[in-house]
């Protein structure tokens, strides 16, 4: 029966985290007070389990919530926003609370993948059906106003819950080289879509991103004579996409060469210099951060507000260095040691889906918002905690076959 709850609970944290992917009909007060629930639920739920020895990501993770503990009170002090906007505001983040839940959980791995290819499953559905919606919105918001326009090329949706996408996708991916059979061509399928759903969306770190991943994958384990012969093959399959008549190709082309042309003038680092010189108001903001603007309510939210009517300076857009802006150095350190441990903490073959997801948050940490909004924090907190408890069990599997072997020597 607690194992039961245990689950129901983490599906409705992950459900609630990602505002059920934001349903167009449903009140925004409602998925409001339904994501607040959601965050109450992770974070008393995994209060008994908060002590851990800072080892592996542990430490990354403790020193991430002392920079958002932090960032309230720098809010408070130095940008007068009230305790209690300044903690609505930050609420959504103590999400990162699950991690010691999910570390310390009885609910297996390969439950917990179920968890999320079930949620990616819904996806896709549910992008489907907005995809041949039109312009009309069912789920999410549009960029742009009141409907979906075309843009790139294409009718540009960018879907709610962009981490289960990508997180599913290379769980997929990673699961079709093991499996046999009818399985294994369901995974591709299923694989196929997380590649061709950042294309439909028009989003180039997204595609280059994934793309790159996979291929990484894929060549790994060949040979050279393979591995050349794969290369020759992409680098063939780019050259005749990028000169196809296609709108969406066109539309990517045209994006591409009009960012690169504004060089400093590009709005993107224009707005990145200004909030990493100009914006914090003193040293002390600068290292511990300014903490979340509440948009719309507090002075402080309007000021940034502001900037984006005025200046047209999205801290959205900004990836990594808004993480800086609002939560500081002890952030920034922490999402170093995140993926540095990506990198040199081993794991079992069957969970390289969690290093490659980290990977893409690498990727997109400067120009988009995976590193911390509320689309992707859930899973990015899932990852942390399961790649802990991988590489624990991968450790101890081993240990224990070198033992075997000692044994029968």
């Amino acid at each position: 029966m607690r194992k039961i709850l245990s689950l129901l609970a983490i599906i409705f944290v992950m459900a609630g985290s990602i505002r059920f992917f934001e349903p167009a009909f449903v009140e925004d007060s409602i998925l409001n007070y339904l994501q607040y629930l959601s965050v109450l639920v992770a974070v008393t739920l995994s209060l008994p389990h908060m002590i851990k020895p800072p080892f592996g990501f542990n430490f990354p993770v403790y020193l991430l919530l002392i920079a958002v503990i932090f960032s309230i009170f720098m809010a408070v002090i130095f940008w007068d926003q009230g305790i209690k906007d300044s903690l609505l505001a930050t609420f959504e983040y103590f999400i990162i609370f699950f991690y010691f839940f999910l570390v310390s959980s009885t609910i297996s791995l390969q439950t917990l993948e179920r968890i999320i290819i079930g949620f990616g499953i819904v996806y896709i559905l549910l992008y489907a059906f907005q995809f041949v919606s039109g312009s009309t919105i069912y789920f999410g918001k549009s960029l742009w106003g009141d409907e979906f326009i075309e843009s790139r090329g294409v009718v540009r949706i960018i879907f709610p819950a962009g981490g289960i996408l990508y997180l599913s996708t290379f769980l997929a991916f990673t699961k079709s080289l093991t499996a046999k059979g009818l399985k294994k061509w369901l995974w591709i399928l299923f694989s196929m879509f997380g590649i061709l759903a950042p294309i439909l969306q028009v989003t180039r770190q997204f595609i280059a991103g994934v793309i790159l991943i996979l291929i990484l994958h894929i060549i790994i384990s060949l040979s050279p004579v393979k591995k050349t012969f794969l290369a020759l093959m992409f680098l063939l399959a780019g050259l005749l996409i990028l000169n196809t008549d296609l709108p969406l190709v066109k539309g990517l082309q045209e994006q591409t060469t009009d960012d690169l042309g504004q060089g400093k003038d590009y709005i993107r680092v224009q707005a990145g210099k200004y909030f990493l010189t100009e914006f914090s108001p003193n040293t002390t903001t600068g290292i511990f951060g300014n903490g979340v603007a509440y948009s719309g309510v507090s002075n402080y939210g309007s000021f940034v507000d502001m900037l984006q009517y005025t200046q047209e300076y999205f801290l959205s857009d900004l990836g990594i260095i808004t993480v800086y802006v609002q939560f500081g150095v002890l952030a920034i350190l922490s999402f170093i040691v995140i993926w540095i441990l990506s990198i040199t903490v081993p794991l079992d073959a069957n969970y390289y889906y969690l290093k490659y997801y980290l990977w893409l948050l690498l990727i997109t940490s400067l120009t988009w918002y995976s590193v911390y909004h509320h689309h992707y924090l859930f899973c990015n907190v899932l990852v942390l905690a399961m790649y802990q408890r991988a590489s624990k069990n991968f450790k101890e599997e081993k240990i224990n076959g070198k033992l075997v072997l000692d044994e029968t020597k």
